[in-house]
């Protein structure tokens, strides 16, 4: 069943549908099968493994027993330590007071820990991307149709889950930041690392001398004074 927000005035229109129908930006293992085998054969593969454990060899040696000291927890295993350098993680963007000090090195390696999954997540099968970003991708498409002369009402991807009365100047989506990887990878872009926090994707529609375009920028960190950096900047047509 469709669920919409009150519309609290006539400039922004509040609309969502369940997670378990929304394949625009929660296209996840719960609401698409497909997704959760290709997931599961990437993180099963030969090559996956053989990575996780030469990047597990390489933290036990280099960052793990530094945490096992720090955190009191001698026994830990590998993977708790994963979960530890995850909490100290957060811990640290969300500027947490923690009882012991971790230097810049320490740091730096924490961060990396949160990469390992970078491949198998989004590179290790051609599906990966077109099955996260294809209802997204063909909004933008609609949108470029729209900018063309189409009505807007007859674009059915964008209409399933826009209720207003009017084309709006500004679409928000808001969703977690692993669905930035892939909506850039769609764009042609790649990360070598995991999208942060807060991270964020503009494409912005404009005309210029009379001539149409479309503009995709990128704001990598969550400080609002970071100005998002352009991508690309095409012409309608060519877009």
């Amino acid at each position: 069943m469709r669920m919409s927000f009150p519309i609290v005035n006539d400039l922004f229109v509040f609309d969502s549908i369940p997670d378990s129908e929304d394949y625009s930006i929660h296209t996840d293992t719960t609401n698409c099968l497909r997704k959760a085998q290709v997931d599961d054969a990437a993180q099963g593969s030969h090559e996956n493994i053989e990575v996780q454990d030469y990047i597990g060899a390489y933290f036990e040696e280099s960052l793990f027993p530094r945490l096992r000291e720090l955190a009191e927890m001698p026994d830990a295993d590998t993977d708790t330590m994963f979960d530890v350098a995850n909490y100290l993680y957060w811990a640290n963007i969300s500027g947490l007071d923690l009882k012991f000090e971790l230097s810049e090195i320490e740091l730096s390696q924490i961060y990396a820990t949160c990469n390992r999954k970078v491949w198998y997540k989004y590179q290790a099968s051609s599906e990966q991307v077109p099955l996260v970003t294809y209802e997204l991708m063909q909004q933008f498409y609609e949108f470029t149709r729209v900018m063309q002369g189409e009505p807007w009402q007859e674009q059915p991807y964008f209409t399933k889950y826009f209720e207003g009365t009017s084309f709006p100047k500004f679409v928000f989506y808001s969703s977690h930041a692993e669905y930035v990887y892939p909506t850039l990878r769609a764009f042609g872009l790649s990360l070598m690392t995991e999208a942060p926090p807060a991270s964020a994707i503009f494409l912005e529609y404009y005309s210029i001398d009379d001539l149409d375009r479309v503009r995709l920028l990128f704001k990598f960190d969550m400080e609002s004074e970071q100005q998002p950096l352009t991508l690309s900047d095409l012409a309608l047509t060519e877009f």
